[in-house]
């Protein structure tokens, strides 16, 4: 039996699909376990939270990336109220089991501390406090979640005195003593800015992005 073209690309077109399915089956991501995404994921080694000035806050906390990070004052007791809905918006800051959280520049390492959050998930605190990234904020040194109102209440970044940086015309959100006042006449605070397609004082819808 002579062998002509199409005896030769029957064959070859069967390999070739085969090895594009075995492809596609060894690159499939697994389904993600445990709860809700996103969550920040620490970089390998020490979970750092250290500092960086912007303007009209002064030096707030920031991740080892330089993304802003927040404080709830709905969060009581050493313990998390953001979950599901609210952490697709506010991923908070999670400290694997194998990794240390270590103060970088500027912050106090007794202020900083660890809870349990929902899905086993330990989360990172300062002066009690946990810490949140707001999923608004697309680069480094953005602020856009300070002040906002969502999930019920309005969020605020922290000094590295542990107390939250509050605009003037929303003092009443904190108890006397925790916060300090942000801006002034001549370096007012930014301007909460809402992620596109929700208003503000309405509680989010989870997201599927996140920090990379």
């Amino acid at each position: 039996m002579g062998f002509g073209p199409r005896n030769i690309i029957v064959p070859l077109l069967a390999l070739i699909t085969a090895a594009a399915v075995g492809a596609c089956g060894a690159h499939t991501p697994a389904p993600p376990a445990g709860g809700p995404e996103p969550l920040i994921s620490p970089q390998p080694g020490p979970v750092l939270i250290t500092t960086r000035t912007i303007a009209g806050l002064g030096p707030v906390l920031v991740d080892a990336r330089g993304y802003t990070l927040y404080i709830f004052p709905t969060d009581t007791d050493h313990s998390t109220s953001c979950s599901d809905a609210c952490m697709g918006s506010w991923p908070p800051v999670t400290v694997p089991a194998d990794q240390d959280l270590r103060a970088g520049n500027g912050v106090q390492q007794r202020l900083l501390g660890t809870i349990s959050g929902p899905y086993g998930r330990k989360i990172a605190t300062y002066a009690g406090h946990p810490l949140y990234a707001y999923a608004g904020d697309v680069e480094p040194g953005q602020a856009n979640g300070q002040g906002l109102n969502l999930n019920g209440d309005s969020w605020f970044v922290m000094n590295p005195d542990g107390k939250a940086i509050v605009p003037p015309d929303q003092l009443g959100v904190m108890p006397k003593g925790t916060y300090a006042v942000a801006g002034t006449q001549a370096n007012p605070s930014p301007r909460p800015q809402p992620m596109p397609g929700m208003r503000e004082g309405t509680p989010p819808t989870t997201m599927n992005g996140g920090h990379r």
